[in-house]
């Protein structure tokens, strides 16, 4: 599997230093201690040398990413790549008497081993999950809650997994699966089998290949999995801690993470098992590959983690389940995928987690999402119990059944037991008619679905003999009822008897949780509490025995979620060095607390978070949409959008400013307009702070822009000043690749290849004959070929001044921590 320098692959190829570090960059796999490895579909006792004990002989790694360079595009493996990613069936391996074995054909199993004692003290948060002290970006508990939930919400990221299978049944090259042949097993419910910290000692550091399949294998026997059958569809997740270095990944000698299988002598059996490092500690495994700052951290350490997972449950014994044979980074179903452009947030019960997509052979795409097929796809179904039933001879009666199927088939519906009189409906569920003979039955009803699944219940059903000749009770079916969670219900009861002077009693089973009936009056009141359906009886008896009841079904939907609105104030105006004030209003359908944000505000104005006001004194002419935000506790949230127009201050007067806003991309690409990709933000590239402009460095040829409008008040002086740091691969001393300098499209300046140097140079322009005007300073890099010249900006400004006041100097150049850094690596 190829270690991938960048994501963004232009940028590198444009520094012939820094590429030399990714040169001859792939995973090479620890051998074998054993000469002899398992055959395709081969028995180990055919002739075979089993490896040594804990020695693993196929490795798969994840392909490393530098989060400072997130793609610019999606890269190989985006929804719609399909060429030469086919996956086809190596054959298996030959696993505990049985051949052709090679995919994950029943349930997952997981297994997490928190390894070395590096981890600190362990606890417990809220949700059950695994806490660690020294666990800085919280990734233990998120693993643990990541193998909880997949399988569970209705998530279809784990279907794309189960199009595969294994088997004599499947030729050696398939390409697609036979109808009866075992599939890859979806997880309901949760893939999550076990977790065992090991803090018996510190984890090695760095970590062989060797010591972690020995821990892999110490795993197996921790959770009693000592039998080849035992192993047969687990796997175990070995996850190192805050700053060890398993395998040696952060010196680039393996992937961001890889899975194998270790040989047991003591089994006869091959444990399947991934080394996950805690590759937080590195910028070059995905973190924040989907989103920036603390949300994104741990985006690379779950899309790594699904990643293995993916591969083992389809080539569980490397490499002799589902490859592509043809590829060059690692041929598995996560290598075709990894780093795509579809990578996205998968919702799950438990949360929602970063994940890759992975290759799909019936689509001939990187999927994120797919239908359940194979042999996990059977729907199950549930039936509702009602609870006891009572009627009486010659009483009509009807009881609704309810049922659910998970895959919203069709159902139709049978019993046995019904007392004699009743019979239910096949198409419908209600159970009615009217009882002849007294007596208890045991009744069961089977809901079947258009797929052939059933589920049933039972439940008694006792026949009163007609009541005396004297009283008869009557209750009023109230009809089906609804209801919400948390907002307060009632429902009066009626009924009457015969008897003017017997008294009634009342009962209610099947209410939902929340609600109760009064005894005497026949209310039923409360607030509910919990979602859902349920059908509910009740039942009236006076002082002489004699009942009546009612059934009907009661609704309880989920509480409707808070909204937010903000109310919009109008397009508002200023002027340079006049105080403005906006008071904003929101209003909560809960009257919640509200907390206030807003983007795009004029520079000098700022807004209080708990009031709402934006205030301050505007520092410079723009026009910028401005949009307020109020959130409230429950993370419900409303804004508002308007313009926001600055105009410089009168004729005549001018105050000394720096206009752009943004100027040192320390904001990333907030205030400018670039072409994608071109704003970055990382400490070794800027010149100063962590924000800097690349243009150009393709490897091929290219256009970039970056740009800024401003409005130049009247009357000043005003001086354009940037920072340039030029480099190329040019040789020729003309001018070959460009860099210009427009205000309003007039070219101002033009730098080259020319003038590449070993460091940041500032660049001046006066800039006063565009003072009273609105403009757009852009600067457009062209690289003409595939040799590459870059073109790196940061600390930009366009400062204005009274017109007497003296001009600009220019600084000489100065060297920063990017020229040290550069300088160390290339030793210029």
């Amino acid at each position: 599997m190829l270690l991938s320098t960048t994501s963004r692959a232009r940028r590198m190829a444009g520094l012939a230093g820094i590429a030399a570090l990714a040169t001859g960059a792939v995973m090479v796999p620890v051998a074998p201690v054993a000469a002899a490895t398992h055959g395709h579909g081969s028995s180990q006792g055919s002739g075979a040398i089993p490896p040594e004990e804990g020695t693993y002989h196929h490795s798969h790694s994840t392909v490393r990413h530098y989060t400072t360079k997130n793609p610019a595009a999606p890269q190989a493996g985006a929804v719609g790549t399909t060429a030469g990613k086919t996956l086809s069936w190596q054959g298996g391996s030959n696993i505990n008497g049985q051949a052709a074995q090679g995919v994950t054909s029943s349930t997952p199993k997981v297994y997490l081993v928190y390894w070395g004692n590096q981890w600190g003290t362990q606890g417990t948060n809220a949700a059950g999950n695994v806490t660690m002290s020294n666990d800085y970006a919280g990734g233990a508990p998120v693993a643990e809650a990541l193998f909880k939930g997949l399988g569970t919400g209705g998530e279809k990221w784990s279907g794309v997994l189960t199009q595969y299978c294994d088997g004599t049944s499947v030729a050696v090259g398939a390409t697609s699966c036979p109808a009866a042949a075992p599939h890859v097993g979806y997880p309901t419910g949760g893939a999550l089998a076990g977790v065992w910290y090991d803090n018996s000692a510190a984890e090695p550091v760095p970590a062989s290949g060797d010591q972690l399949s020995n821990e892999a294998l110490a795993a197996a026997a921790h959770f009693g999995n000592t039998t080849a059958a035992s192993n047969r569809y687990a796997q175990y997740i070995i996850l190192s801690a805050p700053g060890t270095d398993p395998d040696s990944y952060k010196a680039g000698n393996s992937g961001c993470a890889w899975h194998t299988a270790a040989w047991s002598s003591t089994m006869q059996t091959q444990v399947a098992f991934t080394n996950q490092p805690y590759n937080m500690d590195t910028n070059f495994c995905g973190k924040n590959f989907l989103t920036a700052g603390s949300g994104g951290t741990l985006d690379g350490y779950t899309m790594t983690m699904g990643h293995e997972y993916a591969e083992t449950v389809t080539d569980q014994y490397p490499s002799s389940g589902w490859v592509n044979t043809q590829a060059t980074d690692g041929g598995e179903n996560g290598d075709d995928c990894a780093w795509s452009g579809s990578s996205a947030y998968v919702q799950m019960s438990t949360g929602s987690f970063a994940m890759q997509p992975t290759w799909s052979n019936d689509t001939n795409a990187c999927d994120i999402s797919h239908v359940i097929v194979g042999g996990q796809q059977a729907n199950t179904v549930t039936v509702t119990n009602p609870g006891s039933q009572t009627g009486t001879v010659g009483t009509a009666k009807s009881l609704q059944i309810a049922a659910n199927d998970s895959g919203g088939a069709a159902m139709t519906y049978a019993a046995t037991g019904l007392p004699a009189g009743l019979s239910i409906n096949a198409n419908t569920g209600l159970i009615s008619g009217t009882p002849t003979t007294s007596g208890t039955s045991n009744v069961t009803v089977t809901a079947t679905d258009t797929t052939g699944v059933s589920g049933s219940t039972s439940f008694a059903f006792t026949v009163n003999p007609v009541a005396p000749q004297g009283n008869t009770v009557t209750v009023t079916n109230p009809g089906n009822q609804t209801a919400t969670v948390g907002t307060g219900k009632s429902v009066q009861i009626h009924a009457t008897d015969s008897s003017s002077s017997a008294t009634l009693t009342y009962s209610a089973t099947g209410l939902p949780a929340g609600l109760s009936i009064n005894a005497n009056t026949g209310l039923i009141s409360g607030t509910p509490s919990a979602a859902g359906t349920s059908s509910t009886t009740v039942k009236a008896t006076d002082n002489t025995g004699v009942s009546s009841s009612a059934t009907f079904s009661w609704s309880v939907s989920p509480k409707a979620a808070n909204t937010v609105a903000v109310t919009n104030p109008g397009n508002q105006t200023g002027t340079v060095g006049t105080a403005a004030n906006l008071q904003m209003h929101g209003t909560d359908s809960a009257s919640a607390a509200l907390t206030y944000s807003a983007i795009g505000l004029p520079a000098g104005l700022s807004i209080n978070a708990s009031t709402g006001l934006i205030s301050g004194t505007p520092t410079a002419a723009a026009t910028t949409t401005v949009t307020v935000k109020a959130t409230d506790s429950t993370g419900a949230s409303g804004s508002a959008p308007f313009t926001w127009t600055v105009n410089p201050k009168p004729s005549g007067s001018c105050t000394s400013a720096q206009l752009f806003a943004n100027p040192g991309f320390e904001s990333g690409s907030a205030n400018w307009a670039a072409t994608f990709g071109v704003i970055n933000s990382d400490n070794w590239m800027s010149r100063s702070g962590n924000g800097y402009a690349w243009l150009d460095g393709y490897s091929s040829a290219g256009t970039d822009t970056l740009s800024q409008k401003v409005t130049i008040p009247a009357g000043c002086k005003a001086t354009l000043s940037y920072w340039a740091y030029i480099y190329t691969d040019q040789t020729s001393a003309s001018a070959i690749d460009t860099m210009s300098v427009t205000v309003n499209g007039t070219k101002v300046q033009t730098l080259s290849n020319a003038n590449a140097s070993n460091d940041y140079v500032q660049h001046t322009i006066d800039l006063s004959a565009y003072a009273g005007q609105t403009v757009t300073v852009q600067w457009t890099g062209v690289q003409v070929g595939s040799t590459s010249t870059s073109f790196l900006i940061d600390d930009t400004a366009l400062n204005v001044a009274p017109s007497a006041a003296s001009t600009v100097a220019r600084p000489a150049n100065v060297s920063g921590s990017f020229a040290s850094w550069f300088g160390s690596v290339f030793g210029i």
